[in-house]
């Protein structure tokens, strides 16, 4: 095997996710009482709310259920919409084992995945409470979770390019989002892949080697990351220590891998630097394309093997049993079209203004500060739906139409 490949079951072993290899990367002493010694603590509340929102956007994506209004993850996640692909599409919650040459098992849930704008596209839902923690285009490309969804998207896929897209909702008073995009291309990603693949030997080796957090080094630089660390009055780190961890901040390997970018004249984007052909030397045959890919469509005018050396023969997954969280009938099979769903309606005495035209410099602010009524937004879910061509993309758009007229008579008769 001189390739990565996915996987159809859990395999034996190790399996590795992209946040145990951050932690790791963050601070080794913080990983040992985790991973080591199992200790877990409580999800942040800002984490526990991101958990809300995602299971929002998940069962809209799975079953056209609209996001609850009367919640604020809810508000939050009908935000989110406007930048996804329409309900009943690709793939949702996709889980995937992946193997790789040195022996090294990886694991992931991708959101969303599937051909969005006719492109293959790996989606991942995020929220935050300040705009400075969130990933930009090119920071994706450097980023661990980002580096691993590409490889396993590519595999799947087959094909070296796709589009990697973050769907960002703020938590904060405006409750914006921000459609992060980049295109990755796997030339590129597989040289940084070997930074993570350099990290997973390190820490299989701790697995091996280690008892306990003390055994390991501190990072003191990174005690006051993410809300602080919750083991500090157990690391017993000196004073010096913790001055010292004051006066920097943790070097990553997001940090390695872009000072190598910048020494090897990358544009850090994802794309292949100058002179670098991003076309295969052959084009694939019909032969070298599996039957039945893994995300459930092949994409074949760039193949995986011109990077790895062969195609990426994936091995079949049998389907979930389906599942309904909300307890009605299951969803339907794949390929029939899903019943229309319905568009969110405004929460009574919802009262939020759209935003009108602003008079002048004083009013500016207070214009961009109010928010779309829910009736406009469900308006642009609509149009969303119907510009990507969904199955239901006329239902969707009619009852959109439908509660927007409605909501304007209400109000002007």
């Amino acid at each position: 095997m001189n390739s990565p490949k996915l996987l159809s079951t859990r395999p034996k072993g190790v399996v590795l996710s992209a946040s145990q290899l951050d932690v790791f990367d963050l601070c080794k002493r913080k990983w040992a009482f985790q991973y080591i010694l199992n200790i877990r603590t409580p999800p942040h509340p800002s984490a526990a709310f991101g958990s809300e929102v995602h299971g929002h956007l998940e069962r809209w994506l799975k079953f056209a259920t609209p996001p609850p209004q009367e919640t604020r993850s809810g508000q939050v996640a009908t935000r989110m919409l406007v930048n996804l692909p329409p309900p009943g599409t690709g793939a949702v919650e996709k889980k995937f084992f992946m193997e790789t040459p040195r022996g090294h098992n990886y694991t992931g849930i991708i959101d969303w995945t599937g051909a969005f704008n006719a492109r293959p596209t790996v989606i991942d839902h995020k929220t935050t409470g300040n705009w400075d923690y969130a990933k930009t285009a090119e920071g994706l490309l450097f980023d661990t979770q980002g580096i691993i969804y590409s490889v396993a998207g590519c595999l799947g896929f087959n094909t070296e390019e796709l589009d990697l897209f973050w769907n960002y909702g703020s938590t904060g008073k405006r409750m914006e989002t921000r459609a992060v995009k980049t295109t990755i291309y796997l030339p590129v990603v597989s040289e940084r892949f070997e930074y993570i693949e350099a990290l997973s030997a390190e820490v299989l080796l701790a697995y091996q080697n280690v008892a306990g957090p003390m055994e390991l080094p501190p990072t003191p630089s990174a005690c006051g990351a993410f809300g602080g660390c919750p083991f500090q009055r157990d690391c017993n780190l000196s004073n010096e220590e913790r001055i010292r961890g004051l006066m920097g901040t943790p070097v990553t390997m997001a940090e390695r891998m872009r000072q190598q970018a910048a020494a090897a004249g990358g544009n850090g984007v994802g794309a292949p630097a100058p002179g670098q052909d991003q076309q295969p030397t052959q084009q694939p045959t019909q032969a070298n394309v599996p039957a039945s890919p893994f995300f459930g469509e092949s994409f074949t005018g760039v193949p995986v093997q011109t990077v790895f050396g062969q195609p990426p023969w994936v091995e079949q997954q049998q389907p979930p049993a389906t599942f309904n969280p909300e307890g009605g009938p299951n969803p339907p099979e794949s390929g029939q079209a899903l019943p229309p769903p319905v568009v969110p309606a405004a929460a009574a005495g919802d009262g939020q203004k759209a935003p009108g035209r602003p008079r002048g410099a004083k009013n500016k602010l207070k214009a961009m500060g109010e928010l779309p009524t829910t009736e406009q937004w469900a308006f642009m879910i609509g149009v969303q739906a119907a510009l990507n061509g969904g199955p239901q993309s006329v239902e969707v758009l009619v009852q959109a139409g439908d509660l927007a007229l409605a909501a304007f008579k209400a109000k002007f008769g």
